[in-house]
């Protein structure tokens, strides 16, 4: 077990080339098993959240972040990281679209196991220190991106990411070799921050997608942009190739761009991937996937890009999320 005397919710987990375990999550706890000498061992209060799925956060929530190692019998390291609202959920309406999609976020390591995780917060006092790209909260939630030391006793750097409304972090992966942190989420901020150049710098209507990506070692932001159709979009998960090129993908209810010359695709579906290169500036394809229907098929629960670039994509269906079967999908 893992855990203090209220609510306890792991989102997100990874292992080392050691086999240790690293397990990002929610806690409601006081009492979180923390270590000595962590990033911090004291729980901040939130907001009560009553019946949560079910669960009641009786004192608000806090980001934890643990480390058990490979035979799960000692706990490497242990954190808190949070502000004084509620930490680790995006409970923005526009944002949770389907079943759970408030309790995404994800934790990564890279080559020297340095800790990253993407998440949300409400927080006004979550931690961003000054020269953060983004030290002030910019909604009523915002995605936040944070990078710790591989003990859990360093905050390395952290920032938040999000405009005046509603945004969520949903997806990070870590790019040795480009030394980049690449995350992407959910907005409806028309000024979350694109920049220059990339493939979609406004925000389209609606719910838009987003993909920003980050210098590793620093966090300062390389760049940002917008996936979105006028309608309803998503970006749920996302990968880095070995060329360092970016995948996406994620749910749409609009006329998402079928690009690529012989791209595979189900007109008119719901769900799609996108390819891009890492500055985010070019497309390499993009398609839609599913039955056809006006409904989203599926909530996407795992993305793989393998060594030869082929695409393995998981996700369900029915009507405990918003809407959607996977009835009339295209099977082999």
């Amino acid at each position: 077990y893992l855990g203090g005397d209220e609510a306890d919710q792991p989102h997100s987990l990874v292992t080392d080339a050691a086999g240790n375990l690293v397990i990002m999550g929610v806690t409601s706890s006081d009492n979180f098993p923390t270590t000595t000498g962590a990033y911090n061992e004291t729980f901040n209060l939130g907001d009560y959240l009553p019946n949560l799925d079910g669960i009641y956060y009786n004192n608000g929530t806090d980001i934890f972040v643990a480390k058990l190692d490979a035979n799960g019998s000692s706990l490497l390291g242990s954190t808190y990281i949070g502000g004084s609202a509620n930490d680790g959920f995006s409970l923005n309406p526009n944002l949770k679209f389907n079943y759970a999609d408030h309790a995404r976020g994800e934790v990564v390591l890279d080559a020297n196991n340095t800790i990253y995780i993407t998440s949300s917060t409400r927080s006004a006092d979550f931690p961003a220190p000054v020269g953060s790209h983004q030290q002030s909260l910019g909604g009523n939630y915002d995605g936040i991106v944070s990078c710790f030391s591989a003990d859990l006793t360093t905050l390395n750097w952290s920032t938040y990411l999000g405009g005046s409304n509603g945004d969520a972090g949903y997806s990070i992966r870590v790019s040795e070799s480009n030394n980049m942190v690449a995350v992407c989420g959910g907005t409806n901020s028309t000024n979350i921050g694109a920049t220059s150049g990339t493939i979609n710098t406004s925000y389209s209507n609606n719910v838009d997608g987003y993909v920003a990506t980050f210098n590793k070692s620093t966090g300062a932001l390389n760049a940002l942009t917008y996936l979105g159709t006028g309608s309803y979009d998503q970006a749920y998960i996302l990968e880095i190739d070995a060329d360092n090129d970016i995948y996406v993908t994620g749910q749409t209810k609009g006329a998402y761009p079928v690009i690529g010359s012989g791209v595979y695709s189900n007109p008119n579906s719901t769900q799609f991937i996108h390819k891009m290169d890492p500055a985010l500036t070019t497309t390499a394809f993009s398609t839609v996937f599913g039955s056809g229907s006006s409904a989203v098929n599926i909530s996407i629960t795992a993305f793989l890009v393998d060594k030869c670039e082929n695409l393995y994509v998981a996700g369900w269906g029915g009507w405990t999320n918003n809407e959607g079967f996977t009835n009339g999908m295209p099977i082999t």
